[in-house]
């Protein structure tokens, strides 16, 4: 964005940093300031953002042997620490949520999520799940069950738990249609509000990415050897 500035840190002593200064003045538009710092780094201040490729082919032409570019992006802090997930979700698209235990003496476990998707998933949880949630907790707790345990066909468990969930669909027949119509359409709406911002982001596992790199490696030498 306009008017904000990047920060790219050059590591290692810096022989000669007037003559950096001028080289960066004259082939760089958006250098604004240098900030010599101390004598073992530093720190070029430009107008907007600066791609870390623009960076680096930049400092390609500058001939200067102990010089080592560290570019930080949006991703990082001055300390090169991580301010963003790997998504692109800052520290406020996040929240701490609680994961439920049913044994008491357990210790409380946590876990960071998108709040949107957090929010989301609520908005969207089936009143179905909701029932069969409760009627598990509910059972294990008539039952006096503590810690993991398998919930399988013709156990005492299982029995009980459709016993209390049978009870609790009759009860709330009408509103589970409800509920099944109100969560398509809030569906629908998401799959439609990501088509229209253009959310096509595919994730390539490293897998296929390095399968796809050794196809492309093979490519070149059978067209070097041609």
């Amino acid at each position: 964005m306009a008017g904000e500035s990047t920060t790219h840190e050059f590591n290692r002593k810096i022989r000669r940093p007037k003559m950096l200064k001028a080289f960066l003045s004259k082939k760089h538009a958006l250098y604004e300031s240098v900030d010599l710092g101390t004598a073992d780094h530093v720190v070029l201040h430009f107008k907007e953002p600066v791609a870390a490729e623009d960076a680096q082919k930049l400092m390609a032409s500058y001939s200067e042997p102990n010089l080592r570019l560290q570019v930080l992006n949006d991703k990082k802090n001055k300390n090169g620490d991580n301010i963003t997930t790997a998504g692109g979700l800052t520290k406020s698209d996040l929240v701490k949520v609680a994961i439920k235990s049913n044994d008491p003496s357990a210790k409380p476990r946590f876990r960071i999520v998108s709040k949107t998707m957090s929010d989301t998933a609520r908005k969207c949880e089936p009143l179905q799940l909701k029932l069969w949630r409760n009627a598990v907790m509910e059972a294990r707790k008539s039952l006096g069950v503590v810690g993991f345990v398998a919930i399988r066909k013709e156990t005492p468990l299982y029995a009980k738990i459709r016993e209390l969930y049978d009870q609790d669909l009759l009860k709330h027949a009408d509103e589970l249609e409800a509920d099944r119509l109100k969560n398509k359409e809030m569906r629908q709406k998401l799959s439609s509000d990501k088509l229209a911002s253009g959310v096509t982001r595919t994730r390539v596992s490293k897998t296929g990415a390095k399968a796809a790199k050794r196809k492309r490696t093979v490519k070149k030498a059978t067209k070097k050897r041609a």
